[in-house]
């Protein structure tokens, strides 16, 4: 009675041995054949735009190409144009525009799989009346984020981010011959959609 006890547990073990590995050797499979995906392949760029400003009507555009497997740089771009009243009864319209250049980091090793990121960034910035001219604003803004990305198979992908950056604005009036400068450090924070290529 004791053998057959025995056996009976010896082959309970084996087997639930047996299925342990076939089931471990099933996983790998699906993740080597693309069943579970773990990382998002052959993507060798990736086009982005900020929810936050499209939510002010700002144009804006990210373009970031992927370097290494964990590493990403490219330009970005912003433009955006409004009215405002000049104090007078009237309108005036003010542009303003952004070029620059931001890189992203993967800590885990790969961009295009979920997971967090560093993204440091610098810009230059501009602001003009564009009817009278009565003034200006330029400067240069750097700073970097740490992000949290999904990332889907398609290429869809969400990036959400706080940070800190630090701006040099340079303001000039024709107006008054007056112009001054202003240095700060402020948060930063980011929503952003994209789609990998």
């Amino acid at each position: 009675m004791n053998r057959f006890v025995s056996v009976v547990v010896l082959g309970s073990v084996l087997a639930t041995s047996a299925n342990a590995a076939v089931s471990s050797a099933s996983a790998s499979q699906q993740v080597s054949a693309g069943v579970m995906p773990a990382v998002v392949k052959n993507k060798s760029f990736n086009v982005q735009s900020s929810i936050l400003s499209d939510l002010i009507g700002a144009v804006n555009l990210n373009v970031n190409f992927r370097l290494s497997p964990a590493f990403t740089a490219g330009p970005t771009a912003e433009y955006w144009s409004l009215s405002e009243s000049d104090g007078d009864g009237g309108t005036g319209s003010v542009r303003l525009w952004s070029v620059g250049a931001q890189a992203e980091y993967a800590f885990n090793g790969d961009i295009m799989r979920d997971g967090v990121l560093l993204n440091p960034y610098v810009a230059y910035n501009a602001a003009e009346n564009v009817n009278a001219s009565k003034y200006g604003v330029s400067g240069i803004s750097a700073g970097a984020l740490v992000q949290y990305q999904w990332i889907w198979q398609s290429g869809f992908n969400v990036q959400l981010g706080v940070g800190a950056g630090y701006s040099t604005v340079k303001t000039s009036s024709p107006a008054t011959e007056g112009s001054g400068e202003v240095n700060a450090t402020h948060g930063v924070a980011s929503v952003e959609l994209g789609y990998a290529f």
